[in-house]
């Protein structure tokens, strides 16, 4: 089953044209909303970044801040997540760009049911590795493969997605995140800005 998704990820690449991949920026700025399809239908925002400090180093950081509950779980839930790290990117053909990212990751929740109230925190690492390649002068491929683990979590996620070029500075993202431990799905809708 997870030979599938590497196949797909990989064959990314293979529809591409013969755009510079030379010009993926990786300084930018992203803001966006997903939908979490777990127990019931959850969501939250997104905010994330990268910058290049060096050469083909970069920075890379995300943060996810719930907004919806579902309330078969509990009353209610504040929970958030973030992950900060370094990322490495490789030209390796004019069409892809590879990537590989190693992050810290941190999250806390508090769930509230029947006036009980549940406080959890949790700390571990993501690795996670990937490809860019643009389709055309306006569509840029994604697909990543991570490997999630902490005290609480173990699991591989795969990540698929497009970025529409809408101007000279600004994106239009679309990704579907799957792969979860808990069978959850969780499609992002998001506006980049490239600085």
């Amino acid at each position: 089953m997870s030979k599938l998704p590497l196949f797909a990820v990989c064959a990314l690449s293979a529809f591409s044209s013969s755009v510079y991949a030379n010009n993926i920026n990786y300084d930018y700025m992203e803001v966006g909303y997903s939908l979490v399809n777990d127990s019931g239908a959850s969501g939250g925002f997104t905010l994330s970044g990268s910058y290049d400090v060096y050469e083909n180093v970069n920075v890379v950081g995300n943060l996810f801040i719930n907004t919806t509950t579902d309330k078969s779980v509990a009353d209610n839930i504040d929970a958030n997540a973030y992950t900060i790290g370094l990322g490495y990117h490789y030209n390796y053909s004019t069409e892809m760009d590879f990537f590989a990212e190693a992050l810290l990751l941190n999250t806390h929740s508090t769930a509230t049911k029947s006036g009980l109230k549940v406080n959890k925190n949790d700390t571990g690492y993501v690795a996670a590795v990937g490809v860019r390649s643009p389709l055309n002068d306006k569509v840029e491929l994604l697909g990543r493969i991570e490997r999630r683990n902490s005290n609480d979590l173990s699991e591989t996620v795969f990540t698929f997605g497009a970025l529409y070029k809408y101007s000279e500075k600004t994106s239009l993202g679309l990704k579907l995140n799957t792969g979860a431990e808990d069978g959850s799905e969780a499609l992002t809708a998001s506006v980049r800005w490239n600085y």
